[in-house]
């Protein structure tokens, strides 16, 4: 079977492709391919077994969390990583609702959208996509340098549970507070051209909720929270083939929220990086913690785009080295020296 993602954009695109794949996964149908089409994708694989997907615990967790307003597991890190506080008890019922229409409503038909006229509609009926699932499409536009009241985003409940699960499930999602609110970097492993199922499924160990503090988490841009994921998160690093992380932030600073791209990232490099770092040096965790943020950044700009080595090196010499002193001071100086090795390895590559 083919499965075509309806074209709400990449964000919304990619999410919905990440919540089919976890629905492949639960029916343990994990042969086939993803290709990325533009800013769409199309899904070969098995049929969903809804008999499976009604036994799915995930439902009970949805459950107790809308009765309750007890999150757990995969609802926990929704709830922290909400930016509309206020609103996130209707993003729940919403998403129980999607749950429960899902195995009629499912459709991932190459014409989907046109055919239900998903989009910006004065219907009454449908679901408004949240800004952490979709980036751009809430309830204003911009009219003359104004952002000016318009009809919501519409989706059917398919689009809206699927994006759901994709964020839950095939997100990285790197929190950063502040004084007044906070910064979350969502990050998401897509296709470069084309990924198997399989890998797409090893990719989605990367997803959860992950707190950045102290000095890492000043100044952090994408491609430094790119780094942090990947460092402190799952190893992950015999993926077949080319593989891209799509990045888009979300903040809430008091009661204002808002989203914005980042943009669409090589991570091969980054992931072979990493895990030899994390292979060959095994404090790398605690020292991506260690460093500050604008650190990290560059090492993040360094793997995903290349340039000169030494300057890198210099920085986390410098950067390790400025807070030490006497014995401790020389260990991280050594400790420097094998991330330099691994550095210097790839620049050759």
């Amino acid at each position: 079977m083919t499965y075509h993602t309806p074209g709400h954009g990449l964000v919304a695109d990619a999410l919905i492709m990440h919540g089919a794949v976890k629905l492949l996964h639960l029916s343990g149908r994990i042969e086939g391919v993803v290709r990325r089409v533009g800013d769409r994708f199309e899904i070969e694989g098995g049929a969903i077994d809804w008999e499976r997907y009604v036994r799915w615990e995930l439902h009970n967790l949805v459950d107790i969390s809308v009765e309750s307003e007890r999150e757990l597991g995969p609802l926990r890190d929704l709830r922290d990583a909400a930016i509309d506080v206020s609103n996130f008890p209707v993003w729940k019922q919403r998403l129980k609702d999607s749950l429960n229409a899902l195995p009629t409503a499912f459709d991932l038909s190459p014409s989907h959208a046109e055919r239900l006229t998903e989009g910006r509609v004065k219907i009454k009926k449908g679901y408004t996509l949240y800004l952490p699932i979709s980036l751009t499409f809430g309830k204003y536009r911009v009219v003359d340098y104004r952002a000016v009241a318009d009809t919501p985003y519409v989706v059917c409940p398919s689009c809206f549970a699927l994006s759901t699960l994709g964020y839950l499930y095939g997100v990285v999602k790197i929190k950063i507070e502040g004084e007044n609110g906070f910064t979350i970097f969502n990050i998401s492993p897509i296709p470069s051209g084309e990924l198997s199922v399989i890998d797409l499924i090893t990719l989605q160990r990367l997803a959860g909720l992950v707190y950045v503090g102290g000095r890492a988490g000043k100044g952090l841009n994408a491609l430094g929270a790119l780094v942090y994921a990947l460092s402190v998160g799952e190893t992950i690093f015999a993926v077949e083939r080319p593989v891209d992380f799509v990045v888009w932030r979300t903040e809430r600073s008091g009661n204002n929220q808002r989203a914005i791209a980042e943009g669409v990232y090589r991570g091969q490099r980054l992931m072979e990086a990493l895990a030899l770092l994390k292979l060959y040096f095994p404090r790398w965790p605690r020292i991506v913690n260690e460093l500050g943020g604008d650190v990290v950044n560059l090492v993040g700009e360094y793997l995903v785009f290349g340039g000169d080595p030494y300057n890198v090196v210099r920085e986390v010499v410098r950067d390790l080295s400025s807070r030490k002193v006497d014995k401790t001071r020389k260990k991280r100086l050594r400790e420097a020296d094998k991330i330099a090795e691994v550095f210097l390895t790839l620049a050759d590559k």
